[in-house]
Order: C-alpha cells, then sequence, then structure tokens
C-alpha cells in the first residue's frame, strides 16, 4: 500500500535543502476551495492540470449540476503559482512535473494509472 500525505506547506516533511519536496514522497492533494491554497503553496512554479474552466461552465447552471461554482479552479491554482496546462474539453490530458502526476478530468483516468504505476516502478513517462 503507497502512504498518502495531505500536501500542503505545513504539513510536508520530507524536503530537500531547497524546501523542494523529495522524490519518492507520495502526496495526495484535493483542491477543496480557493482560500485553502496557502501562501508558499509547495506547488507554486509546478505545471499540473485540473477542470478547464469550460469544462466547469458546461456543468454549471439548471442545464448541469444545478448550481454554480464559488471559483473556477484554473484561476485558484494560477493565482497560487501553479503553471495551469488544460487541453480540449473532455479529452485525456495527464501532466506531469518532477513527483505531481495531476488529470484534468475523468476521461484522464487511464493514462493517469497507467502513468502512477509507471512512476511508482521507476520508469520515467
Amino acid at each position: 500500500m503507497v502512504p498518502v500525505r495531505k500536501a500542503d506547506s505545513r504539513n510536508v516533511s520530507s524536503r530537500d535543502a531547497r524546501g523542494s519536496i523529495l522524490s519518492g514522497t507520495v502526496l495526495s492533494l484535493i483542491v477543496s476551495g480557493a482560500s485553502s491554497l496557502a501562501k508558499n503553496w509547495p506547488y507554486a512554479g509546478y505545471h499540473i492540470t485540473i477542470f478547464s474552466t469550460g469544462e466547469e461552465e458546461a456543468l454549471e447552471g439548471p442545464n448541469g449540476l444545478g448550481g454554480y461554482v464559488q471559483f473556477y479552479p484554473v484561476n485558484a491554482l494560477a493565482e497560487a503559482g501553479a503553471h495551469v496546462d488544460t487541453f480540449t474539453n473532455w479529452h485525456s490530458n495527464v501532466v506531469v512535473d518532477r513527483e505531481l502526476i495531476t488529470g484534468q478530468q475523468p476521461m484522464s483516468a487511464d493514462e493517469f494509472g497507467n502513468t502512477l504505476i509507471a512512476k511508482l516502478n521507476g520508469s520515467s513517462r
């Protein structure tokens, strides 16, 4: 079983002298709100992906899931210092930057899983 720790600047102890998260440290990150992205976020400067603004907008309102998001994750993560790389709506998109693997949305599940397994097995993808 792979250990999972919440990723935030207060809870990551496996860092090198520059403060970068050490290779091999397995982390899990769930973005629960713009305010959850603390100053000195450990992934500032990383390339990542997440649901695109277009995908979020498609699911909003009465023809979607019935509500509206309070913020768009792309904007919140960019404000926290991430380089957010999104792809065509509803297509697989996985971004790997150092130890962090991110998938844009559920259509990325297979590619994300294969990338994670390859990373855990020590191959570079």
